[in-house]
């Protein structure tokens, strides 16, 4: 009887220290602000801090220049995709049916 309430009192241990770890990583704690969320983007600030010697502050407006740059770029071409619809759908046929060839010559 004493074994079954350690074990289940263990367990229930357990289990709250598993929702709690999960619940403070859901709510962000624990993480990194500065984790690098497109390596892409952080290449190139990277590029730039180290071959203009920036400072911290510097850093992040060339970060928040090109994030912006990216953000533009994409509804432009989301804008572009809208107004040319017959012209982006030929480009995917075409590309469907080149990877169709390609993958229509591999043995399964």
């Amino acid at each position: 009887m004493v074994r079954t309430l350690t074990i289940v009192a263990l367990l229930a241990l357990l289990a709250g220290l598993s929702v709690g770890f999960f619940v403070a990583e859901a709510q962000g704690i624990g993480t990194s602000a500065d984790a690098p969320t497109d390596p892409v983007l952080e290449g190139k600030v990277r590029m730039y801090r180290e071959y203009y010697d920036l400072d911290p502050t510097a850093v992040e407006q060339v970060r928040t220049a090109l994030r912006e740059y990216d953000q533009r770029l994409a509804d432009l071409l989301r804008q572009l995709r809208i107004e040319h619809q017959e012209q982006f759908k030929a480009l995917a046929d075409h590309a469907n049916e080149r990877i169709q060839r390609v993958l229509s010559n591999r043995p399964r």
